[in-house]
């Protein structure tokens, strides 16, 4: 939250953690009482992952027993310039790579916001120099751990006191 660009984001999607995970919650309680940012979740459309406009309090237990929005929850437009995605990841590499659960559903959802900035949160512990990437995976152009933060892709709009990586 301490990030400018953070800040500045209207539109913030997150994710209901499972187990393993880092759990986003701390940041939904934050954007849903500033009145100033939508919070988004992804639900599962079939082969898809799509982002619906939703509370925490909200979120429904859905498909693989993850909680989401339901279907009828407005959905996230694909071409708004001020929107951060917040992507959970297995693990991450120190230029952008993320290894997820194997299903390949941000993979094939990212793609289409190409307008949003991507921040994948993990673990310090999980962080490592490099992972193996195929073509499909999306890069993340953030990643941030409980100690550190990586603004990866330079594109990304980083000002003077953000939050170094270290």
């Amino acid at each position: 939250m301490a990030w400018a660009a953070f800040r500045r984001a209207r539109h913030v999607v997150l994710y209901a953690a499972r187990a393993a995970e880092v759990d986003p919650g701390h940041l939904a309680v934050l954007i849903e009482g500033n009145g100033e940012q939508a919070s988004y979740y992804p639900r599962v459309d079939g082969d898809d992952l799509v982002f619906h406009r939703a509370r925490l309090h909200e979120l429904v237990p859905g498909r693989f027993g993850i909680a989401e929005p339901t279907a009828e929850a407005p959905l996230l437009a694909h071409d708004v310039d001020d929107m951060i995605v917040i992507v959970p990841g297995v693990g991450f590499d120190r230029a952008g790579g993320r290894l997820g659960t194997g299903k390949g559903y941000y993979d094939r959802a990212l793609p289409a916001y190409t307008r949003a900035t991507r921040i994948g949160i993990s673990l310090e512990t999980c962080v490592v120099d490099r992972l193996p990437t195929d073509s499909w995976d999306v890069p993340m152009h953030v990643v941030a751990t409980e100690r550190d933060f990586l603004v990866v892709d330079p594109r990304v709009d980083a000002h003077p006191g953000d939050p170094p990586w270290t």
